[in-house]
């Protein structure tokens, strides 16, 4: 999980928690070393929630987007019953009408669901879910 500093910046464009260094780079171990894919989520959908929670710490703390924009991190009212990071993505295409427009919603939501399926056999002691709520 991340603390509350991490969380803070979390989604701000450029941040990343996994490379210190430019000798990091050398030697990846993460996807998304970037801090862009949490960003651009965030730019695309009407919410992002990232709620989490460290060892170092009992509470869970959950740092919001509306349309974009970061809101304050703030202790979530369900703590998480196991330690980690959950990433809840709301209307993903919300600000691209257009793209949402032309998608076939159908055979995108298969594809994730082939990326998810392939990341969750790699990972096996990671838990991943991915729910379509609109159909």
């Amino acid at each position: 999980g991340m603390g509350r500093e991490d969380l803070n910046k979390v989604g701000n464009r450029y941040f990343t928690s996994k490379c210190y260094s430019l000798e990091d780079l050398e030697n990846l171990k993460f996807y998304g070393f970037r801090g862009e894919a949490l960003a651009s989520i965030a730019s695309m959908a009407s919410i992002l929630e990232i709620s989490s929670r460290t060892s170092r710490i009992a509470k869970t703390f959950l740092k919001l987007f509306h349309n974009g924009k970061g809101l304050e991190v703030s202790e979530a009212e369900l703590s998480r019953p196991s330690l980690g990071t959950t990433v809840t993505v709301y209307n993903l295409y919300h600000q691209l009408p257009v793209r949402r427009k032309c998608m076939d919603f159908t055979l995108e939501f298969e594809r994730l669901r082939h990326k998810v399926e392939a990341l969750s056999l790699v990972h096996p002691s990671v838990s991943f879910s991915l729910r379509n709520e609109a159909s």
